[in-house]
């Protein structure tokens, strides 16, 4: 049997239906008027960010924080380092150097192109442009600046100016000038969008090479999380595991001045 309004009413029969058929119009036609909100993000740096436009786009942080765990493979020794690493702006690098029991070993401070390590158990301290022996297999025996050493962990090109011939366009290679005339061939993934490998060279000879294993994407940004440094010439392994990534941005440092000051 059909039921319409008019016989409902007629018939006195309970309105129930007729209470249902106006709540279900009226959900129909809020569904239709009122279109749910669209929330997009703004992006700090995508993903599909061109790796020419990285430094650029990472200049927007301020202040990154990451744990780190190294390991450094020489001809007859081998050695494990914890590390505190903290960027304050990407040309500004600090790491705290802690042996596997927690005890401070050093700190290396980076602004611009000088360092400061201070090496804490023997409380001396060395500054430069150039790190000392030692050390110096961090920048394949100084032949990279510690500029392009802090960009290289964070897996940027080291210069503005690069080179990319039609071929090196197909096998997805973009090729760099370090300032101290190294050639550093970054092997970039077929978007262009991270590193997979930079190898140096100097004067066509291979010097060195870097292996991007893995990446975190924290939020938009990606960084690397797993990377080796091979030092061919002065036969040095250094594998750097890093974790725990905390971030700032710019935008948000302002967002914070301006509720203090207000």
């Amino acid at each position: 049997m059909n039921l319409t309004i008019d016989t409902i009413i007629a018939k006195k029969q309970p309105l129930k239906y007729l209470n249902i058929f106006v709540i279900l119009v009226l959900i129909y036609l809020s569904s239709c008027s009122v279109k749910p909100a669209k929330i997009v993000p703004e992006p700090i740096v995508s993903r599909e960010c061109k790796i020419n436009d990285r430094y650029k786009q990472l200049s927007k942080l301020v202040n990154i924080k990451m744990d780190g765990h190294i390991n450094i493979s020489q001809t007859h020794k081998n050695g494990n380092l914890f590390a505190k690493l903290e960027y304050n702006t990407i040309d500004s690098l600090q790491i705290q150097f802690k042996d596997l029991i927690g005890r401070k070993l050093a700190h290396l401070t980076m602004n611009n192109d000088h360092f400061h390590l201070w090496l804490q158990r023997k409380n001396e301290h060395m500054e430069g442009k150039k790190l000392p022996g030692n050390y110096s297999y961090l920048t394949i025996d100084n032949k990279l600046s510690v500029s392009e050493f802090r960009k290289i962990l964070l897996g940027i090109p080291i210069s503005d100016s690069y080179h990319q011939s039609l071929e090196d366009s197909v096998n997805n290679i973009i090729t760099y000038k370090s300032a101290r005339k190294l050639t550093a061939r970054y092997k970039v993934d077929e978007k262009e969008n991270y590193v997979e490998k930079i190898t140096f060279y100097d004067s066509n000879k291979k010097v060195a090479r870097v292996l991007y294993k893995e990446y975190k994407l924290n939020g938009n940004i990606l960084l690397p999380s797993k990377l080796i440094l091979e030092n061919i010439t002065n036969p040095v392994r250094i594998e750097i595991n890093l974790s725990d990534f905390n971030f700032e941005t710019l935008a948000k440092l302002k967002r914070e001045v301006s509720v203090v000051t207000r």
